[in-house]
């Protein structure tokens, strides 16, 4: 039997689907047999890191597969093994803290071990003892090195919590005094450092967080880099733009939280101030309004249009084809409809055959049947020959009555399909002759079509263009160096707009007009000052950043020649005097040098403090 082209194609798609899978399958499948063949490799030469990383990729390709987790769980028992060995040695030599800190691990990697535990609590008792030591010695950043160790593996150490809260007093005591004697000799970046390391201990000791926001307040005075702005001189006319550049517009300009002030002149007793002034001159200024016309066009409705629908006449095309389909298709069906009814005759007529001869089988073999019944012991076996052979006769004729009528059967079957199929497509022409009938009728004979007349009109193109040069003078304020002497910077500004009148009745986009919209010659001043103020922005930021990485360079010299205090000090103003971003390489190395000598490596805590 001939299968459908649907049904093959539904066929072909479940056989590629089922490819895709199994290939996915097979993919996932390569990746995690070679991750714990790798972990498996790995663990024979004793390599129990590199194995639990290798069953641990494994487990995330297939959490579903229960090998690759046994195996983890072994290897990092094998790994806990190793640490622990580890830090027995090193405390066996001393080395308290690495030694704990292996013990930690290994209780991480196998907490069921109860060797690691029992080791743990070893290592915990002999870093307490080692912690109470050193802070007899006075050595307290080290014996908060090893409380801290100690807590984070067991929080709830009793003599643990106890002797960390000792030390985390004294050395918040220490540094709440070193701080004050800081403050004392003007140290005060040492003193912030100090309060921050003693907020670290403990952050409700004392006033230190009220002395905290004092010691800002100093520093950020001293830090502060003052702008002074003297008023620009005009040369233009009118004489308004240096009007425009005012201190608090050139404020507005700058970052907030970095410790700059624009003012227009110094406040009193301010000595040897940091910073620059500026002064300067608007000139050259020019402003021009241009105007010209241009012609345009557009294409607006100006009447209907009656034109026969093309559709229409394809529609009444399709009408009519599909009518000669439909006759043509009932023509065949009626032909067929003949075949049946000829065939079904043939198959009638040997039907009849078929059906006395049936009879006559039936009648014979009831007279053989009461033959046999009525047989006596020792009669003949061919007693009943005459019914058998009568009964052989009619069933050989029955035989061959059936067998003429199978030709016809088969004949009259054949003719009922295609009959069934003429039905169908008879079936299928009328629902299509239904449905462009529907089309026909849902259309207009004649379409309205609308007319598009040209429209021509005239706009006007408005150009505004200004420009005016800046000659900028600045110059350091603690040793006058002049960074400008009167250097011309030009800046320039402009703006366009196309304006009509009101058309109605044309062009939509023209009916409602197109009003101008320029700014004014005050607003074009406005924008050029702007500018100009980036500008003044930009030569201030510059020498600022110099001013700044001066702090960075002075504390790198300082701690190079081993004086920690003065490197503490600039490190500390470079830091609040940001805001912008540290590189990476000097925030580690600054945080490095403050932990060293402060104990307080923290820095990027200092400036929100």
């Amino acid at each position: 039997m001939l299968r459908s082209s649907a049904s093959i194609r539904r066929s072909v798609r479940t056989s590629i689907a089922a490819v895709l899978v199994a290939l996915v399958v097979a993919g996932c499948g390569g990746a995690y047999a070679q991750a714990i063949a790798r972990g498996d490799k790995f663990a024979a030469s004793g390599m129990w890191d590199e194995a639990a990383a290798a069953y641990e990729q494994a487990q995330k390709i297939d959490p579903e597969d229960g090998e690759a987790g046994i195996k983890l769980k072994q290897a990092r028992k094998k790994q806990a093994d190793e640490r622990l060995a580890k830090g027995k040695s090193l405390i066996a030599r001393g080395e308290i803290a690495s030694g704990l800190a292996a013990i930690l691990d290994a209780v991480k990697l196998d907490p069921d071990s109860t060797a690691a535990q029992a080791a743990l609590a070893d290592a915990n008792a002999e870093a307490v003892r080692e912690a109470e030591e050193l802070l007899e010695k006075g050595e307290g950043r080290k014996a908060f090195e090893l409380t801290t160790l100690v807590l984070q593996g067991s929080p709830r150490d009793p003599r643990a919590k106890r002797l960390d809260g000792r030390i985390r007093d004294e050395l918040a005591e220490a540094s709440y005094t070193r701080a004050a004697d800081f403050e004392k000799r003007g140290k005060l970046g040492n003193a912030l450092v100090e309060l921050a390391a003693c907020l670290e201990y403990r952050p409700d000791y004392r006033d230190a967080r009220l002395r905290v926001g004092g010691v800002k307040l100093a520093l950020e005075q001293e830090l502060v880099f003052y702008v002074v702005l003297e008023r620009f001189a005009d040369t233009t006319t009118p004489h308004d733009l240096a009007q425009v550049l005012s201190v608090d517009l050139l404020s507005q300009s700058f970052d907030p939280k970095i410790p700059l002030r624009v003012v227009d002149k110094l406040p009193p007793g301010k000595a040897s101030p940091r910073g620059v002034r500026l002064s300067g001159t608007f000139e050259g200024y020019r402003f021009a309004h241009d105007k010209d016309r241009v012609s345009r066009s557009c294409d607006y409705q100006c009447g209907i249009d009656r034109v026969p629908n093309p559709n229409y006449e394809s529609t009444e095309r399709r009408v009519a084809q599909e009518e000669r389909e439909l006759i043509d298709h009932e023509k065949k069906a009626d032909e067929y409809q003949k075949e049946v009814d000829r065939y079904q005759k043939d198959v009638d007529y040997h039907q009849k055959d078929v059906d006395r001869y049936t009879s006559e089988v039936d009648k014979y073999r009831a007279e053989l049947d009461k033959c046999q019944d009525a047989k006596k012991p020792g009669d003949s076996s061919s007693s009943c020959s005459s019914e058998e052979s009568r009964l052989r006769s009619a069933q050989s004729s029955l035989d061959s009555a059936r067998s003429r009528q199978s030709s016809p059967k088969s004949y009259l079957e054949s003719a009922r399909r295609k009959l069934d199929d003429a039905h169908e497509d008879v079936r299928r022409s009328r629902e299509d002759l239904s449905r462009v009938k529907q089309e026909l009728a849902g259309m207009n004979r004649i379409n309205e079509v609308p007319r598009m007349c040209p429209h021509n009109y005239t706009s006007t193109v408005h150009t505004l263009a200004a420009e005016v040069t800046v000659r900028m003078t600045a110059e350091q304020l603690q040793d006058k160096t002049k960074l400008l002497d009167n250097q011309p910077f030009p800046y320039n500004t402009g703006a366009k707009d196309e304006t009509f009148d009101a058309q109605p009745g044309r062009c939509s986009e023209v009916s409602g007009g197109d009003p101008l919209t320029l700014p004014s010659e005050k607003e074009v001043k406005i924008q050029l000052v702007t500018q100009a103020i980036r500008g003044v922005r930009e030569k201030v930021m510059t020498s600022y950043d110099r001013h700044r990485q001066r702090f960075l360079a002075d504390a790198r010299r300082e701690e190079s020649s081993g004086l920690a205090e003065e490197a503490v000090e600039a490190y500390v103003r470079y830091l609040l005097s940001g805001p912008k971003s540290i590189d990476p390489k000097d925030q580690k190395q600054i945080g490095e040098f403050l932990a060293r000598t402060k104990g307080f490596g923290k820095i990027d805590t200092l400036p929100g403090l």
